[in-house]
């Protein structure tokens, strides 16, 4: 809307969904700097003489434990795309998501204005001093040196991402850089204050801002700051969101500039509690954030989604029907409380409509709009018919029913019986017929369905058919013949919640589980697609749905309006900026892609312009890892025995939505089941020793799941089990075995020896005892047997015959040896024979 003196009712864009995030209890909150978005989920930003950071876990100031100084902050200045530079103590310091880190070479700040230190947005942190201006960037090798714009104090400045080319403000006024040289431009008596930001927004206008005013200084000087209708001008903040508008805020809330298109947003539009001189920030998601001593509220969806109403002409009321009719291309809405159709700057109700719940409406060829519902006078009939050019007029229809809701009706023309209104209400379908004012109705029995039988809803396709919608099944109508359409004929179910035109001339059919798609084809209407079971639609429940020409498919569920792009479900809830969460009634959409959806509290409207896709699930953000002893290790660490119990902190990142978010936590090697986790706080007393591996995600309501943040860790066994000392052990143990072995092998040697010697001694026992069984044996073998001998000489006989010596005998046969002597009684005997022979022989 044009932006023509003091805004007034008109221009509050519609009321937006705020989700506040208060500080503890005892925190107080003096946020003396733009908060910075850390990139990971969070805020910086300077409070009470510190750097504070915020995010789901709460708020807390940074100190030494973290590494930031001890000394109080008194300068801070954030810039997006390089950090934030801050000076405490003696020292400056810059911090992004890398860490902290000081920044040398820097001069002290200075009372007296002599130095200059300013954000440069999109580039960094910069210092006018001795004439030279230095800007430094995050990851810069060195800062870059230009001379400086002119005397003074300078306060923003900002760079053009594509051209390269700076601005800046100060007390000399507006500099501009174009690559070579500074062209100054004084705004004393064009801006009330001193300036204190600068930025250029998306058609190329640039915005500059004091403290107490605020002017567009290109391509036109205008001054903006007592337009805005704030009752004081006084302005803390100017940004850029992600499309390029311009945002301010003043003591009643916040304003947006797009153009010359302007809203500001107070508590009417849903911002309760600001308190005005606070900044705003928008996070690395394009969030907007305003902050207040109530603490951090995000806008929900930005201006995606609005709901307008009494502001904007409508009664805070149930929206139930949206159309664009042909006969003046006007919007018209069909509510709790009669018809409106949108003008100029309001909505207008349509004279003789006040107090109707109008629930459906077509329109005839003629131009005259026909509406039905539920009637101010209960006894009379429900239908309203509405003529260019006059106020709406109760017809009397002679046959139709008194006291009856009707739930919807379709005009159906150019059929070979004329013109027809199909009225479905509570009690059946009745077909109306007439001209002028003489009208007649006859109820419908359609095929096995009773005949008052209720219904819910008429639909006309393309090439004419009535399709309608009863609390049994779906029925077909093409002028000659009715068709019923359920299971039997492809259908999911016979039960239908509802019906609406698809993409490419399709019918969409919806149940409970799935959606059905019915098209045209050369033996008429039948069923083309079931989006069933694994099917992303399968679980949506939707009853009401419009085709984007656009590409596309939106569907309402009753409590959240849903889009389909034909690969991926987009849900978008009340956490995502929807207003209202319950009773979605209907919904219509545009050529352009703008969506209009009715509502229990006013008529929603979503804006494409601003459109961004909903994320899925963040990854979540983990803490520091803690043992049982308090101790911390990294991923792929080692817990040590004596302190086994870990902990971990899991943290959902502050991201729009985060409502509809919970953690879902499992530890590989204990539990393979996800588990939700309540709270920020994971722990896992007295574990086993073993490997394992933390797997946590976030989980959306609507089923959808955010990365998994995997964290491998060991806890190690006692030393006794360890593998060192298993192998010292099997160590021991082997050398223990080998001692032995060796013991019983040299205990096996002596006894081999001794055995070994046993054996010779026994063997030459046996050698010699066998030698004299030999001798006794050869011994035996002579005397054995019998001898012949000779009784008179002894002579022996051998086996040849002849007769031997016994002398001879024994020597061969035996080993002794003989010697000769004579025994006694032979003695005798011979010396008797000696004397007997002398005697004879006379020597005697």
């Amino acid at each position: 809307m044009a932006l023509a003196g003091p805004l007034g009712a008109a221009d509050s864009p519609g009321k937006f969904d705020f989700h506040t995030f208060p500080p503890a209890p005892g925190q107080v909150l003096g946020v003396a700097s733009r908060p910075l978005s850390d990139g990971r989920g969070g805020f910086w930003f300077l409070n009470q003489g510190a750097i504070w950071r915020f995010d789901a876990g709460g708020y807390r100031a940074l100190g030494k434990a973290e590494g930031f100084p001890g000394a109080p902050v008194d300068v801070a200045h954030p810039e997006p795309s390089s950090g934030m530079w801050f000076h405490a103590g003696q020292a400056w310091f810059h911090l992004d998501q890398s860490g902290l880190r000081p920044v040398p070479g820097l001069p002290e700040p200075d009372p007296d204005d002599a130095l200059s230190f300013f954000a440069v947005r999109n580039e960094g942190f910069a210092v006018v001093r001795e004439g030279r201006l230095r800007i430094f960037g995050s990851g810069q090798a060195a800062p870059v040196d230009l001379p400086a714009p002119g005397p003074g104090r300078w306060m923003r400045g900002w760079r053009d991402p594509q051209s390269k080319h700076r601005l800046l403000v100060g007390d000399a006024g507006l500099a501009r850089w174009d690559g070579s040289a500074w062209r100054l431009q004084p705004l004393k008596g064009l801006l009330a204050g001193r300036p204190q930001d600068v930025v250029r927004d998306r058609h190329g206008a640039v915005w500059i801002r004091s403290d107490r005013d605020l002017i567009r200084a290109e391509p036109a000087f205008k001054q903006f700051g007592s337009r805005l209708g704030f009752t004081r001008n006084s302005f803390v903040s100017l940004e850029l969101d992600g499309f390029g508008r311009v945002w301010t805020n003043g003591p009643e809330g916040l304003a947006c500039i797009d153009g010359e298109e302007v809203w500001r947003i107070g508590e009417r539009e849903g911002l309760y509690g600001y308190q005005g001189y606070w900044p705003i920030a928008f996070d690395a998601s394009g969030t907007l954030w305003t902050i207040s001593a109530s603490g951090f509220q995000c806008l929900k969806g930005g201006f995606l989604w609005r709901i307008l109403e009494e502001p904007h002409g409508l009664p805070r009321a149930m929206m139930f029907t949206i159309r664009r009719l042909r006969r003046d291309h006007g919007l018209y809405v069909g509510t709790h409380d009669g018809l409106y159709r949108q003008g100029a700057s309001r909505w207008e109700l349509i004279p003789g409509t006040r107090g109707w719940a109008l629930f459906s409406m077509s329109e005839r060829a003629n131009g005259d709009i026909w509406t039905c519902g539920n009637p101010p006078n209960p006894q009379d009939q429900a239908l309203l018919c509405i003529r260019p050019g006059q106020p709406a007029q109760q017809p009397h229809i002679q046959g139709f029913p008194a006291g009856v809701w009707v739930n919807a009706l379709k005009w159906t023309e150019k059929w070979a019986d004329g013109d027809t209104l199909w009225c479905g209400t509570q009690k059946g379908l009745y077909r109306v017929r007439g001209e002028g004012g003489r009208w007649a109705a006859e109820r419908v029995t359609l095929p096995g369905q009773d005949a008052a039988a209720s219904i819910w809803d008429l639909q006309r396709t393309g090439d004419g058919t009535l399709w309608v919608l009863t609390g049994q099944g779906l029925f077909s109508h093409d002028s000659r013949a009715w068709t019923p359409f359920g299971r039997a004929r492809g259908l999911i179910a016979d039960e239908v919640a509802g019906l609406f035109a698809g993409p490419d001339g399709a019918l969409w059919v919806c149940h409970e589980h799935g959606i059905s798609s019915l098209k045209l084809g050369p033996k008429g209407w039948a069923v083309a697609e079931r989006m069933e079971k694994d099917h992303p639609l399968a679980s949506i429940g939707a009853v009401d749905g419009w085709s984007d020409p656009r590409g596309g498919v939106w569907m309402l569920t009753g409590s959240d309006v849903v889009h389909w792009d034909g690969t991926r479900v987009e849900r978008h809830t009340k956490a995502f900026g929807l207003p209202i969460d319950n009773n979605l009634s209907g919904i219509w959409g545009e050529p352009d892609g703008r969506l209009w959806v009715g509502s229990i509290s006013g008529l929603i409207s979503f804006d494409p312009r601003f459109y961004r896709p909903i994320p899925g699930p963040p990854a979540l953000v983990l803490g520091p890892a803690l043992d049982g002893g308090g101790g911390t290790f990294l991923p792929g660490g080692r817990v040590p025995y004596r302190r086994p119990g870990v902990s971990f902190s899991l943290q959902l990142p502050l991201t729009e939505g985060i409502e509809d978010l919970s953690v879902q936590t499992r530890l590989l090697g204990l539990d393979e089941a996800w588990r939700p986790l309540k709270g920020s706080e994971l722990r896992y007393p007295g574990l086993p020793a073993g490997s394992y591996v933390l797997e946590a995600r976030a989980a959306r309501r609507d089923g959808l799941m955010g990365p998994t943040l995997s964290f491998p860790f060991v806890v190690m066994p006692p030393w006794y089990q360890r593998l060192w000392a298993m192998a010292a052990l099997a160590l021991l143990a082997l050398g223990a075995v080998a001692l032995l072995l060796r013991w019983r092998t040299l205990a096996l040697q002596r006894d081999r020896i001794r055995l070994a010697q046993l054996v010779e001694d026994r063997t030459s026992d046996l050698v010699t005892a066998n030698a004299s069984l030999e001798s006794a044996l050869r011994d035996m073998k002579t005397l054995k047997g019998l001898v012949p001998i000779c009784s008179y000489c002894k002579k022996i006989r051998d086996d040849e015959g002849f007769w031997t010596q016994l002398e001879q005998v024994l020597a061969a046969r035996t080993e002794a040896q003989l010697s000769h002597g004579i025994c006694p009684d032979c003695a005798t005997l011979v010396m008797e024979e000696f004397r007997a022979e002398n005697k004879n022989e006379g020597l005697a």
